[in-house]
């Protein structure tokens, strides 16, 4: 290994290597911080601490669908359904849907509960 030593007061304080001896090193290190965060997740998924959704449903989203419509359909609930858990018209569940209309926060809460996902997924 090709090192070089920097001093500070005599004293050792750096050691310099090559950019490909470095990447060599620090490569097992990164590996062993992915394993245990994959293994982190993992044990929360089992927990029921992190929620997981089949593909189709992220697929749905990404491609460009509303994701209170899709998170509805996900939970074979009606627009009718979701409308009396959150208060509110089953219009106004068709307007959000459509993209017309925003959720006031109080919509957001009650429609991420009635749908058992993160707000943040409904944004």
């Amino acid at each position: 290994m090709n090192v070089q030593i920097i001093k500070y007061n005599g004293i050792p304080a750096f050691a310099v290597l090559p950019i490909d001896e470095f990447n060599r090193l620090i490569e097992p290190l990164k590996n062993a911080e992915d394993a245990a965060t994959l293994e982190r997740l993992a044990a929360d998924v089992a927990s029921g601490d992190e929620k997981t959704y089949p593909h189709k449903i992220i697929q749905a989203i990404v491609g460009g669908a509303h994701p209170v419509k899709v998170f509805r359909e996900y939970r074979n609930m009606t627009p009718a359904q979701l409308a009396a858990a959150c208060d509110v018209t089953p219009a106004h569940i068709y307007q959000i849907e459509s993209g017309k209309q925003s959720m006031s926060v109080d919509v957001l809460r009650k429609m991420a509960q009635s749908l058992d996902v993160d707000a943040d997924m409904l944004i």
